[in-house]
């Protein structure tokens, strides 16, 4: 091996020693793993709340008097551990570096018995952004599913089958929904599914596209009773360590920069209700996150296609707010990309992770924020048209009957309305 390619990082408790002896010699007893989520408002039950986007939050790993920080590098790939524990002062972590795999020091036992946490430092992961580190290609593959060949309970991606929102149309197609992601022709791995910056994430959040349904918009058992949510951690934004703090404490830290659709429910409207043309009925109907179909008068009946009035409407049926409760969890080796509710008691937690078979390394950290639902108008440029965020506001046939059959295909959906290519929103506080 290239001995200049492996280099051992030490700076807890003695800084600029270049011995781990010392250090591994101080320890008495494994140290606690820690997992906290730090929302960006304190959320109390009097108050505190975030939008549907452009935040961040942060998962910060701890260990309390740590034995070190460990790397391997190369022009290709960057491998690095938070080394927790280590009983013989003999590191035999294996970083799984794609030039130099096995321990990271050869030791007499031949036993990996450290707890360590492996990750690699990121500044910027975004979607449409080349990772700058190793990309799963198998996870960028994945991202591209091709909806009508990958089952949903398989896809890391949500599709409904929709209508065109800029286009008044009876036609449907099977469309993504839900947040940006990667899988593009570049390496660009951000995604649902396990983070390749931190791969032993478990982020669970019940809400929108992370839950698992099929194309008519209705959830999907993977057997009986078990539902399935896909893994948020590949959302992460940044990866990155603090080697001590004056407590004596190492961390390591993520945040994810939540983008639209990350943490909010995905509602679904059939604007079009009537038997015949314009297809405009009395009423209009909406559907969240493949709950019951419910149906609304409108205050006034739309006069045609493109109008504000009607854009209004619908927006102004949707709750105030959502209450989105979010789980995460370490485990050792790689994370899955799905999460099931093995237990069927309608939650996702760490007692549905270990029942799949993983190992958890961490405690389970819970996080209710608010998420306030404010979905203004985006603008297209070509043609100049105003439409919702398609990430959290789809356009479904929600005509069906109770059998599941289809809808009565009529003017489906909701439609962008007439602008100017600009548009300027205020922001009120809730008092």
């Amino acid at each position: 091996m290239n001995t200049n390619m492996k280099r051992l990082t030490v700076g807890l408790l003695a800084v600029g020693a270049v011995s781990i002896a010392p250090i591994a010699a101080a320890h008495k007893a494994s140290p606690e793993v820690r997992l906290t989520i730090r929302e960006p408002v304190k959320h109390t039950s009097k108050g505190g709340a975030v939008e549907g986007e452009d935040w961040n939050l942060e998962f910060r790993i701890t260990a309390q008097n740590a034995v070190g920080f460990i790397e391997l590098v190369s022009t290709t790939d960057l491998k690095e551990a938070m080394v927790v524990t280590d009983e013989d002062n003999c590191i035999e972590v294996d970083l799984q570096h794609s030039l130099y795999t096995g321990p990271y020091e050869i030791c007499a036992d031949g036993i990996a018995e450290e707890v360590f946490v492996a990750f690699q430092s990121d500044r910027s992961d975004r979607p449409g952004r080349q990772d700058t580190d190793d990309c799963d290609l198998d996870k960028i593959t994945r991202l591209q599913d091709d909806s009508s060949l990958t089952t949903p309970q398989m896809s890391n991606k949500a599709y409904l089958l929709a209508t065109d929102q800029f286009v008044p149309s009876t036609a449907e197609s099977v469309i993504g929904v839900g947040p940006l992601t990667g899988g593009s022709s570049i390496a660009d791995c951000s995604g649902y599914g396990r983070d390749e910056d931190l791969p032993g994430l478990v982020v669970m959040a019940d809400v929108g596209a992370a839950r698992v349904f099929d194309q008519n918009f209705d959830l999907v058992e993977v057997s009986p009773g078990v539902r399935r949510i896909r893994n948020l951690a590949g959302f992460l934004s940044s990866v990155t360590k603090e080697t001590v703090d004056r407590k004596g404490r190492s961390h390591v830290v993520a945040h994810m920069y939540v983008e639209r659709g990350m943490l909010e429910p995905l509602v679904a409207f059939d604007a079009r209700t009537g038997a015949a043309p314009t297809y405009i009925g009395a009423s209009f109907l909406r559907r969240i996150d493949s709950g019951p179909v419910e149906q609304f008068s409108w205050d006034t009946i739309p006069a045609g296609d493109y109008t504000a009035a009607e854009t209004e409407e619908l927006l102004a049926s949707l709750p105030d707010f959502t209450q989105v409760r979010v789980r995460a969890v370490l485990v050792e080796g790689d994370a899955p990309d799905f999460i099931d509710d093995v237990n069927k008691d309608g939650k996702f937690t760490i007692a549905d992770v270990v029942a799949m078979g993983y190992t958890p390394i961490t405690n389970q950290a819970v996080r209710t924020i608010t998420v306030l639902q404010s979905d203004k108008l985006r603008d297209y440029a070509d043609p100049f048209i105003e439409c919702p965020s398609n990430q959290v506001i789809v356009g479904l046939d929600l005509d069906s009957e109770p059998t599941g059959a289809p809808g009565n295909g009529n003017g489906v959906g909701y439609y962008c309305q007439d602008g100017d290519g600009s548009s300027r929103s205020v922001k009120r506080i809730p008092q």
